[in-house]
């Protein structure tokens, strides 16, 4: 990457950081939130960081949350757990902070989910996909579909869609625990699977699988892979004249995997929990544009946007006597929330919490997209 590209980056960082002021007064709440904003993921902060930014200027130009204005205290947590930790033991031993949003990497969000049982503190991750993000706590809520809801809806489409289905996994704990939820979605579906190879996350050659694929006369691959291995399948796939319809999960249409396939992803689908045609997607977009200049493609605007409309909504319910936000009554709140349309999921589908389930997308509320070119387009849209 160019010097002046990393410059600009890194001067674009620190002013989203600097917006935070050092301290809180007394008629402030303080959000915390925990953000890649450097390194390889930051791309993955920016649009959602900008998106809360823009919803806290609107709450607080209405008057904040029972006359509290808000102000945010961004973080980069550079999606590395020991990062994340530190902002997280930050948070909860600051006692001006009355909520957390984030993490976005399911890494972090796992490693802090301890951290914010432990304090009774309510925290509302945003772009993390893993299924144990809720589990084994009250605590915690997944604004973005979990990994198990997005195997289901890939091998559901391939079951409609494909003739001849092969899937390939890496063998993280990614990999394997998506090639379960595909598997058995397939047994039931009755799917005629041909072919299943699995590789190491990051080996340099997919060449073999492909070539059985291919024997096989696969016509639909599940890709259970993720970066550069996507990346890799595409590529490889182009170069041996292997011409099945690939699928794979949302990282596929990141613009590091893009940037790295060259190309060679276009034509592939990728799950998502996000529609911009949606109107909810589209009156949050049009109030992003007007505010950045800019129309994100992908879901982490959307889902910071979801995120802190949420907390606030329920944090209006949760302010006690004195004063402060009270993480029982916001858990409450939040565990009372129906019917939620935003700008997440598609179609009809709204978020439901309760205290049983503080997932706030299941299968109904993701679809399939198409890479074409530098664009994200619907599943069905002819490619330009």
């Amino acid at each position: 990457m160019p010097a002046l590209r990393l410059f600009l980056l890194a001067a674009s960082a620190l002013s989203v950081l600097a917006w935070a002021a050092p301290s809180a007064s007394a008629q402030e709440y303080v959000l915390g939130l925990s953000v890649p904003l450097s390194g390889q993921t930051a791309f993955i902060g920016e649009s959602a960081l900008k998106a809360i930014r823009l919803k806290v200027e609107q709450i607080n130009e209405g008057g904040g949350v029972h006359g509290h204005k808000i102000r945010l205290d961004a973080q980069d947590d550079k999606c590395d757990p020991t990062t994340g930790v530190n902002i997280a033991q930050r948070f909860v031993n600051d006692d001006n902070v009355v909520g957390m949003l984030g993490p976005f990497c399911s890494a972090v969000s796992i490693a802090v989910k301890p951290i914010f049982a432990r304090a009774k503190m309510v925290d509302l991750t945003i772009a993390s996909t893993s299924d144990a993000i809720t589990k084994d706590t009250n605590w915690s809520f997944q604004i973005a579909a979990p990994d198990g809801v997005y195997a289901r809806t890939l091998a559901n489409y391939a079951a409609d869609h494909g003739k001849r289905i092969a899937v390939l996994n890496d063998t993280s704990a990614f990999g394997l625990g998506a090639y379960t939820t595909i598997e058995n979605t397939l047994k039931e579906r009755k799917a005629n699977v041909v072919a299943h190879e699995q590789i190491t996350a990051g080996q340099p050659d997919v060449s073999p699988q492909v070539i059985k694929f291919k024997q096989a006369d696969a016509d639909f691959v599940i890709a259970l892979v993720l970066g550069g291995d996507a990346a890799k399948l595409c590529l490889t796939s182009r170069d041996l004249g292997f011409k099945a319809q690939l699928a794979g999960q949302t990282a596929w249409s990141f613009p590091n995997v893009l940037a790295l396939a060259k190309g060679a992803c276009d034509g592939a689908i990728f799950t998502d929990p996000f529609d911009p045609a949606k109107p909810e997607a589209q009156a949050f977009l049009d109030q992003y544009e007007k505010r950045w200049n800019d129309r994100p493609q992908s879901y982490f605007a959307a889902a910071g946007w979801d995120a802190i409309t949420l907390w606030k909504t329920a944090a209006e319910k949760a302010v006690d006597s004195s004063g402060k936000v009270d993480q029982q009554k916001l858990l409450g709140a939040l565990n009372d929330v129906k019917g939620y349309r935003g700008a997440m999921g598609v179609g009809n589908a709204t978020i439901n919490f309760s205290a049983t389930n503080h997932v706030a997308l299941g299968v109904e509320g993701t679809h399939l997209r198409r890479i074409s070119g530098d664009k994200l387009v619907a599943v069905d849209e002819v490619k330009k």
